[in-house]
Order: structure tokens, then C-alpha cells, then sequence
């Protein structure tokens, strides 16, 4: 398993909606993890890249009712590894 994690836009603030909308998605296969940004701007989506392609993610994401925003795959992936930190793929 290659753990990626990409940051994604949302398109509007959040709200509880969204909320459990982003829990709900824990059930999408492939995703791992998912955490709101500080900022509350996007989101950081930790997901199994040997299942999952970035657009693959963002497509699931905005079928389960999350607005990310369209076209945009934030500002880069980086691979996550256990114990060791991220590195950059940019």
C-alpha cells in the first residue's frame, strides 16, 4: 500500500452537513483518512494510491456529497510513510 495525501479545496464553509458528509466518506474504498485544513479552507485526504488515482478521489468525494472544488487537486500530494514524515511529490 502507497499512502498518499492530497489537499482539496471546498467550495463553501463548512457546516455540520458537511461535517457528516466528510465522516461518511470513511466508507469510500481506498480513503484512509480525512482532516479539515486549519484554516477550514480544504481538506487533507490520506488514501491507498496502489487503489485510487487523485481524480478518482476528488470524484468520489463530490459524489458523497463534498464540495471540493472541480479541477482543482490542492496543493500537491505527498507520500506518507509510517514514522519517517511526508515527502512531497510536487
Amino acid at each position: 500500500m502507497t499512502r498518499v495525501q492530497i489537499d482539496l479545496p471546498l467550495q463553501h464553509a463548512l457546516n455540520d452537513e458537511l461535517m457528516t458528509r466528510i465522516a461518511g466518506a470513511y466508507s469510500i474504498y481506498g480513503i484512509q483518512k480525512i482532516a479539515l485544513a486549519p484554516s477550514q479552507d480544504y481538506i487533507m485526504v490520506e488514501y491507498d494510491a496502489t487503489r485510487l488515482l487523485p481524480a478518482e478521489v476528488h470524484a468520489a468525494l463530490t459524489r458523497a456529497g463534498i464540495p471540493v472544488i472541480s479541477g482543482r487537486l490542492g496543493r500537491g500530494a505527498k507520500i506518507v510513510t509510517g514514522g519517517t514524515g511526508a515527502h512531497s511529490l510536487e
